[in-house]
Order: C-alpha cells, then sequence, then structure tokens
C-alpha cells in the first residue's frame, strides 16, 4: 500500500475508529473518494466523499497540501483511505495568527493510502 503522509500514530479517539485496524495498529477509514486537499492556517483542509455521497471536511498533515513531500492531489478524484487521529490544531479563533497558541481538538487526517 503506497502512504502520502506520515509519522507513527500514538492515539486514535474512538471518533476515528469507523475503520480497521491494519497489523501496524494503525487506524484507517473506510474507503471514501478524495474530493479536494487545500492549503490553510491552521492544517492542510482535506475533503472525503463517503460511499453515501456525503462530503466530509477534515484539518489534515500539511505533508499533503499541494506542492508539499507527499502531496495528495494526485489522489484527487480516487478512493483512498485515511489513516485518522485526534490531534490538537490551531484553533479558530487565532484568525492565522503564528504567535497563537490556542488549540482545539479534531479528527485529523494524518495520512492518505489508494484504498485498492
Amino acid at each position: 500500500m503506497r502512504v502520502l503522509g506520515g509519522g507513527v500514530v500514538l492515539l486514535c479517539a474512538l471518533a476515528c475508529g469507523i475503520g480497521k485496524q491494519g497489523e501496524s495498529g494503525m487506524k484507517w477509514s473506510e474507503p471514501m473518494t478524495l474530493v479536494s486537499v487545500v492549503a490553510g492556517d491552521a492544517s492542510c483542509y482535506v475533503t472525503l466523499r463517503k460511499a453515501d455521497g456525503v462530503e466530509v471536511p477534515y484539518d489534515g498533515s500539511f505533508d499533503l497540501c499541494p506542492g508539499a513531500p507527499s502531496d495528495a492531489t494526485g489522489w484527487i478524484g480516487h478512493e483512498v483511505v485515511a489513516e485518522l487521529v485526534i490531534e490538537g490544531v490551531m484553533a479558530g479563533s487565532c484568525e492565522g495568527d503564528p504567535e497563537c497558541a490556542d488549540k482545539e481538538y479534531v479528527t485529523f487526517v494524518k495520512a492518505l493510502a489508494l484504498a485498492h
């Protein structure tokens, strides 16, 4: 399986336990279609479409952003699985201020892999 993103998963809350646990212990989502990957202030914004057609926006690793080492834009329109973890990101109240220390905890896309 080719994986974009990276890092070792130390924690995955029940909110991200919607998929399968692989041999390595990482939690992976069910297959979803990658809709978009956009660089943002607090994270890389990743939108995935579930099998029922519902699009779900996630904060994701900057490594997945366009031009980054694990740029996922080439997989837009393809079925992927996501490694989901709970991660602290810059709070919306920071309004992109890099000096702001406020965090909020979200379900976060740590890595993507092609589903097939």
